[in-house]
């Protein structure tokens, strides 16, 4: 247990502010789930919320931090998002496992334990 980290991708990019945290919220509750579940969560979205400049440049540190990770986590939407894509092709590079958000999630590590 906590031996495995995780990377949680998803869209962070939105239209509109609202937007914006509606998706650093819902990667943030994705990232509480899998530290219940017994994994160290990877979430860039908190790493660098509501930071100002280029998203660009905060993206390719997440790739920094998938580069270290055991597998990513991709949340609902994530095909839609420009930087999710690079990070699953990293991902994909790396030989990383898989595991997407409500239809393949990786198992619980903790065996019922709550943490």
């Amino acid at each position: 247990m906590f031996d495995r980290l995780v990377y949680v991708a998803g869209p962070y990019r939105a239209p509109t502010l609202e937007g914006v945290q509606a998706n650093i919220e819902r990667a943030r509750v994705a990232a509480q789930r899998l530290w219940r579940m017994g994994y160290v969560a990877v979430c860039p979205h908190l790493n660098s919320a509501n930071f100002e400049g280029d998203p660009a440049w905060y993206l390719k540190g997440g790739l920094v931090l998938l580069g270290r990770c055991d597998a990513i986590y991709l949340l609902q939407g994530w095909e839609l998002s420009a930087g999710s894509l690079d990070e699953a092709d990293c991902a994909q590079f790396c030989g990383l496992p898989f595991f997407f958000e409500g239809k393949y999630e990786p198992p619980d590590l903790t065996g019922g334990v709550d943490a």
